[in-house]
C-alpha cells in the first residue's frame, strides 16, 4: 500500500536505474523504513536484516512492475518510485485518458502480480528441504510474507490503496464525485480495520488505518479554494490561453518551461492546470488534490474537466507496505 504522502518537488532518488525499460527510483527513506520494519531481525545478525531489506524491496518492486507492465500495454509511459512507506507507479496517457475498465485492470495488476509470486514462494517453502531457520529459509519466508500479506492488504477498499482506486472507478458520477464517495467509504473501512487491528494487538496496522482515514477526510469535505476577485472577459481569455500553453509544454516534455510560464503569466493560470503542473514536477499527490478541488469549484468548466482526465492518468496506482 502507499501512504498518502506527497513526493517533494525536485527531490532526486538516491538510486536510479532502468528495468524492463522503466525508469526506477529508490529513495533512501524507503530503505530506512524497511530497516525499521525489520529491526527485530537484528537478534539473528546484520545479515538477516540486509536480506529482509533486499527481499522486501524486490517484492515491492515486483508489485510496481505489475502496474507498470499493464499500463505500458495500454499505451502509457510509466515510471516507478520507491520512497517512504512504499512505492508508486505513475504514468501519463495521450489525450482521452483511460477507460474505467483499463484503470481497474492497472490497479489490480500490481497486487495480482505480487500474489502470484507469493504463491510460488509459498509452494517453494512447502516442497523444499530448506531449513526454515537458515538464511535461505528466512528469505523465502520474508518474500512470502511481503507478497501475500502486503499484496492482500492493498486490495482493501481504502484510498490510496489499489482496492481504493478500484472503488473510485465503480462509483457513479464525475471524477471528483466518484473520488469523494470512495473517500467516504475509505474512512469507514479504515475505522473498522483500525479497531480490529487494535483488538488483535497490531498497533502498527492500527496507526496505518488511522492515517488512511484522516488522509481521506479532506477529499470528503471537498473544500474548494477561496473565491478570487472576478476577472474581466479579456483576463479570463488570457488565463485560458496561458493555461493551455502550459499543458502543451508539459505534453512536449518541457516541464521547466511550463513552470516558468506559469510563474510569469500576467493573470495567472487555471488552478486545475496548476495542479497538473505541480504533479508533473514531482508532488503527485499534492497536485492531484489541487485538481480535485478546482474541479469541485467549477464542475462544468471544460478546462477543469480536461485536467481531471489528465489527473486520472497520473493518479498513483499504489505501491507496497
Amino acid at each position: 500500500m502507499t501512504l498518502p504522502m506527497p513526493m517533494l518537488g525536485g527531490r532526486r532518488s538516491a538510486l536510479r536505474f532502468r528495468l524492463l525499460g522503466f525508469p526506477i527510483g529508490i529513495d533512501i527513506s524507503f530503505l530506512l523504513v524497511l530497516a525499521f520494519l525489520g529491526f527485530n531481525t537484528l537478534d539473528r545478525g546484520v545479515t538477516y536484516l540486509l536480506v529482509w531489506i533486499a527481499v522486501a524491496a524486490t517484492s515491492v518492486l515486483v508489485h510496481e512492475l505489475g502496474h507498470a507492465l499493464t499500463a505500458r500495454a495500454a499505451g502509457a509511459r510509466p515510471s516507478i518510485e520507491l520512497y517512504g512507506f512504499g512505492g508508486v507507479t505513475t504514468f501519463s496517457f495521450p489525450a482521452g485518458g483511460l477507460s474505467r475498465l483499463r484503470s481497474i485492470g492497472i490497479s489490480v495488476a500490481g497486487p495480482a502480480t505480487g500474489l502470484a509470486l507469493g504463491a510460488i514462494l509459498l509452494y517453494a517453502q512447502r516442497v523444499s528441504d530448506v531449513d526454515p531457520n537458515s538464511l535461505t529459509g528466512y528469505a523465502l519466508y520474508a518474500g512470502t510474507f511481503v507478497t501475500l500479506i502486503w499484496g492482500g492488504l492493498n486490495l482493501l477498499p481504502i484510498l490510496p490503496l489499489d482496492g481504493g482506486n478500484v472503488l473510485v472507478e465503480l462509483m457513479p458520477g464525475s471524477d471528483a464525485q466518484r473520488r469523494r464517495l470512495a473517500a467516504g467509504i475509505s474512512i469507514g473501512v479504515a475505522a473498522v480495520v483500525g479497531v480490529l487491528a487494535l483488538l488483535a494487538g497490531q498497533i502498527y496496522a492500527a496507526v496505518l488505518a488511522a492515517w488512511f482515514g484522516f488522509g481521506n477526510i479532506a477529499t470528503v469535505r471537498g473544500q474548494a479554494p477561496a473565491a478570487a476577485t472576478p476577472l474581466t472577459p479579456e483576463q479570463r481569455e488570457q488565463v485560458a490561453s496561458d493555461s493551455r500553453a502550459v499543458l502543451w509544454l508539459l505534453d512536449q516534455g518541457r516541464p521547466d518551461e511550463a513552470r516558468h510560464l506559469a510563474e510569469t503569466a500576467r493573470t495567472g493560470i487555471d488552478p486545475g492546470v496548476a495542479g497538473i503542473l505541480i504533479a508533473a514536477l514531482g508532488d503527485v499527490q499534492g497536485g492531484l488534490e489541487v485538481v480535485d478541488q478546482a474541479a469541485a469549484a467549477a464542475p462544468d468548466d471544460p478546462l477543469r474537466q480536461e485536467c481531471l482526465r489528465r489527473a486520472q492518468a497520473l493518479r498513483p496506482v499504489d505501491g507496497s507496505v
